[in-house]
């Protein structure tokens, strides 16, 4: 099954999509979001434009994870083909082996959470990791091990609203800018931060869809409350200003509906459509 129903050979595709199945239930929520995205309209009706009009998506199924560095293995040789990688996960941790492949990016991530605790573990963390857990490198760290070889002004946190105290303070601390959902919704300021943060940039997106407001996307593992809404998201994502050369996908914990596959389908023709 591919996404979107996406047909395009390797050679004439201009997006190359792969599975990560890493985290809870990570084969039944990849198969369920692909299977729901050949039912999502790519039209929007209030600009009357297409949003995959102009993206020819190859979709290669999902990978052998028989180690986190196969992540960024496969993820090279889409770059090599000068094409931008849509990744599919899978935990937050994917984007960590993900970023390792790319050079000079900046780093824009949807997230509920920090995910700047420099050690963690509970038990929630372990099952989420399970097979790959380590207490400096899992779900809640990924974004302090790429902060040591992405400069932190180089990175924006879009949505947070759960971290504790000593996070929070290293975070302020790093050079990250950050946004919380509340500052999101309230602040029309925080677009043209965006625009102006992605100017004339390449430009990653990491989107943990667990940033949505559990309301609109009950099917993530943390559902933190006073999330996003899609409108929002939209308007963030219009307004970035650089060329998008990766994109991932992850966190989607497939339950028995599915209203956040179609939520999540939706918002990625939104990052393909700035392709």
């Amino acid at each position: 099954m591919k996404f979107a129903s996406f047909d395009f050979n390797l050679d004439e595709s201009n997006v190359v999509a792969f599975g990560v199945p890493l985290g809870k239930n990570p084969n039944k929520s990849l198969q369920s979001l692909r299977y729901v995205s050949q039912f999502v309209e790519p039209m929007d009706l209030d600009s009357g434009v297409n949003l995959l009009e102009n993206v020819k998506l190859h979709d290669s199924g999902d990978m052998e994870l028989t180690s986190l560095d196969r992540i960024t293995e496969e993820t090279k040789k889409i770059l090599q083909m000068n094409k931008p990688p849509l990744i599919l996960g899978g935990n937050h941790l994917l984007s960590l082996y993900s970023l390792k492949a790319f050079e000079n990016v900046k780093l824009v991530v949807f997230d509920a959470h920090g995910d700047f605790k420099n050690s963690y573990d509970d038990e929630k963390i372990r099952e989420m990791n399970e097979g790959f857990y380590n207490p400096n490198i899992n779900d809640a760290t990924w974004l302090r091990r790429v902060s040591e070889f992405i400069k932190p002004e180089n990175i924006m946190l879009l949505g947070v609203r759960s971290c504790d105290e000593f996070e929070l303070n290293d975070l302020k601390k790093s050079g990250i800018k950050y946004f919380t959902s509340r500052k999101i919704i309230e602040n029309q300021e925080v677009l043209e931060q965006i625009k102006e943060f992605t100017k004339n940039s390449r430009v990653y997106i990491s989107f943990d869809v667990d940033v949505f407001d559990p309301s609109i996307c009950p099917a993530v593992d943390m559902p933190e409350p006073d999330g996003i809404f899609f409108n929002n998201f939209q308007k963030m994502m219009q307004s970035v200003n650089g060329k998008i050369v990766g994109i991932d996908v992850c966190c989607l914990n497939s339950q028995d509906n599915e209203i956040s596959e179609f939520l999540i389908a939706r918002s990625v023709f939104e990052i393909l459509h700035k392709i």
